[in-house]
């Protein structure tokens, strides 16, 4: 009979065992869960996150389950800026429990925060759909129908967010300030910093809005209004050529070599400059002297004057441009230009940007005897139109690519007719970042012109013209101290013409010392 009993004893004390040991397991595992969640949250806040990490990873490794340590470690992934990262957390949390409102709620914002505006907006409906009163959620519901163009929605949703929590009116004012300071509106920036130090109790945001207001204070006290620049040269040119992409070559002339010093005056002044708001007057002074002094009747002395108004428009730019051009040939007056149009800058970003200009022109020539005695014969009215897209990288180093479009119409004489054509010209350009001080520059362009009537120079056959103008620059620049620079030149040109007149080839290299201010 005891035998019979103590087996029946061992049997129940083996189910106890079965019994207890997993639920013992299991509450061991749950501790070191939540003691490691608990780490976690101190070394996050603690702003250890390498230490923070670790002790989530480690409460996942105890529960694979843990919506919150899945949550937690999206939370230290977005600030490590890991945004890829902290957004499969997130989505883990929210698989794990479709009702967790944090991760729901830190995905929306997290999405805001790297543009993703669409995604955002869903995942924060959701949270509002659960907890209509959270205020963070129409704060950044409100940021996102700003940044989309959306102004009375955004301000509704702002106002909803400062009723819900009064001390996010500093968190809206910073956001508002920093899309002055962003779209170059200085001056209304800095008023919104300093009413940012008013109504936020934020130390970390008030901190932030000083260094913003210290930034607009230091650049405002480096700025000077006004630029100017002198360069001073001596050129070899082996084919002294006149306004060589569309003028007769002169009998005489063509292959003609000779040195040329070369004097350029450059300046600028802004006489304007508020929020959004910018105006400048330019003015530019060219003059070359020919050694040769068979050549002084080439001897150029060119004027150009502009005035130029701009617009603001977040990262994008509208602007207006008036030019004037007067230009002199050997002491007597040549040619005078007006033209004025539209010019706009799309940002795409801070280091990528495009440009588009329209121009529209009036020429006058004036005769010069003996060598330009039907001169006025190419007074024209034109027309350009351009785009230029420029590529930022590396220190001061750029790329470009342009094209052009430019139409002239002169009169209907039978002299007159000669200078009407259209023009096509594309560029590509180069700037390599300074290597030992030293800046390479390259250029290339090719302009194709198609002249609309028979030429007066093409006896007996009187066909158009058509010329193909290839053109390469090359520059190397280095500093000679902080306000002046030496630089070498090289210019090549060929003018491929059908008319024999019009068709040459020249070559040019020139020293240059250049001091700007």
């Amino acid at each position: 009979m005891y035998p019979k009993r103590r087996n029946h004893y061992l049997f129940l004390f083996s189910i106890l065992l079965i019994l207890i040991l997993p639920l013992r397991a299991f509450a061991e595992d749950g501790g070191k869960y939540n003691d490691r969640l608990a780490e976690g949250i101190t070394k996050l806040n603690q702003k250890n996150l390498s230490a923070a990490l670790e002790q989530f990873k480690a409460a996942i490794a105890a529960d694979a389950k843990g919506v919150e340590a899945h949550y937690y470690l999206g939370v230290t992934q977005a600030r490590a800026n890991r945004d890829k990262v902290a957004e499969g957390h997130f989505l883990k949390a929210l698989e794990i429990d479709r009702t967790f409102i944090p991760a729901r709620m830190d995905l929306g914002v997290l999405y805001y925060q790297i543009g993703k505006d669409q995604e955002a907006m869903a995942s924060l409906k959701i949270v509002e759909q659960i907890d209509p009163g959270r205020a963070r959620v129409h704060y950044y519901q409100g940021l996102i129908l700003r940044r989309t163009g959306s102004a009375a929605a955004s301000q509704a949703k702002l106002d909803r967010a400062v009723s819900l929590d009064s001390s996010l009116a500093g968190a809206i004012r910073f956001q508002s300030a920093v899309a002055h300071y962003e779209a170059g509106a200085l001056d209304s920036a800095k008023a919104a910093f300093q009413e940012v130090l008013t109504l936020s109790p934020n130390r970390e945001l008030s901190e932030t809005a000083r260094g913003f207001i210290n930034k607009i204070d230091t650049a405002a006290a480096g700025e000077k209004p006004w630029e100017f620049s002198m360069s001073l040269g001596i050129q070899y040119d082996d084919n002294v050529v006149l306004d060589s992409g569309n003028a007769p070559l002169p009998t005489g002339i063509k292959e003609k070599d000779d040195f040329v010093g070369v004097v350029y005056l450059q300046g600028k002044y802004e006489w304007f400059k508020k929020d959004h708001w910018r105006s400048d007057v330019q003015y530019s002074f060219y003059q070359n002297l020919h050694s040769e002094n068979s050549l002084d009747d080439f001897n150029i002395q060119d004027h150009n004057l502009s005035l130029r108004g701009y617009r603001q428009l977040g990262m994008n730019e509208a602007g207006l441009i008036y030019r004037f051009q007067y230009a002199t040939l050997g002491g007597e007056d040549y040619m005078t230009g007006h033209s004025i149009g539209p010019t706009f800058l799309w940002g795409h970003s801070e280091m990528h940007f495009t440009e588009l200009d329209y121009r529209y022109g009036m020429k006058d020539f004036d005769d010069i005897r003996p060598l330009f005695t039907a001169n006025n014969t190419r007074d024209a009215d034109t027309h350009r139109l351009s785009a230029t897209h420029t590529l930022l990288f590396g220190e001061k180093g750029k790329f470009y690519a342009a094209y052009g479009f430019e139409k002239e119409k002169a009169g209907s004489g039978i002299q007159e007719d000669d200078w009407s054509y259209d023009g096509h010209e594309i560029k590509l350009g180069l700037v390599l970042p300074p290597w030992k001080q030293s800046v390479l520059s390259l250029e290339v362009s090719g302009t194709r012109r198609d002249y609309s009537d028979p030429n007066e120079n093409d006896l007996p056959n009187r066909r158009k013209r058509e010329d193909d103008d290839l053109r390469f620059i090359a520059g190397l620049s280095r500093p000679l101290s902080e306000h002046t620079q030496i630089s070498a030149q090289y210019l090549y040109q060929q003018n491929d013409s059908n008319i024999a007149i019009f068709d040459y080839e020249r070559n040019i290299v020139g020293l240059i010392v250049t001091a700007a201010y």
